[in-house]
């Protein structure tokens, strides 16, 4: 085995008797070990990062506000022009939940679908969010920021007929029947 490929150790692997009989007489678990520590250091590291990001965002209100405006400009402004109001699913959204929301949609036109570019439920494929420790349809969160919250049995309906749309311009509120009835109208059924 070639020794300048263990010039420089992982943190935490002594150059001690054991490793050196380990690495000369079972180099193949010798350099597993030698992985996984490497592995575990990079995790590590990466954990210290995401800790030193959010202590930055402790800093107070001046630091909170400056971030938040910086990412209300990512709101797209056909997205903002639909806005409304600013609570879907029965919770308020914040400016930080907002440009998030917004951020996991392909804004375009007012005509065009809107695609939910992040996670899926279901075989359906309606996009879901988190906000809070609440999953919501995505097209219901971008529905109720324009008109507000939808009335207990109402659903989301797509005009375009097309489970990820988010445009709030192609979706509408209505009944299960009235859903079952636009499905016939329009040949999607399985009738």
């Amino acid at each position: 085995m070639d020794e300048s490929a263990y010039e420089e150790w992982p943190e935490g692997i002594d150059d001690t008797p054991w490793f050196r009989w380990l690495r000369e007489n079972k180099p193949e678990l010798f350099e597993s070990y030698r992985v996984q520590k490497e592995k575990e250091q990079s995790r590590q590291k990466v954990d210290n990062a995401w800790s030193d990001l959010n202590a930055w965002s402790d800093l107070g209100p001046h630091w909170g506000d400056r971030r938040a405006a910086k990412e209300e400009k990512k709101i797209p402004a056909a997205a903002k022009s639909a806005m409304r109001h600013r609570s879907a699913c029965g919770v308020k959204l914040s400016d930080s939940d907002l440009a998030r929301f917004w951020s996991k949609i392909d804004v375009k036109n007012a005509s065009k679908c809107w695609p939910w570019k992040n996670s899926l439920r279901g075989s359906l494929g309606y996009g879901q969010f988190r906000i809070g420790d609440k999953i919501c349809d995505a097209h219901r969160i971008s529905l109720e920021l324009k008109e507000g919250p939808l009335k207990k049995g109402r659903y989301v309906c797509h005009s375009c007929d097309n489970p990820i749309c988010c445009n709030p311009h192609h979706l509408f509120g209505g009944t299960q029947k009235e859903n079952m009835d636009d499905m016939t109208e329009k040949g999607r059924g399985d009738n």
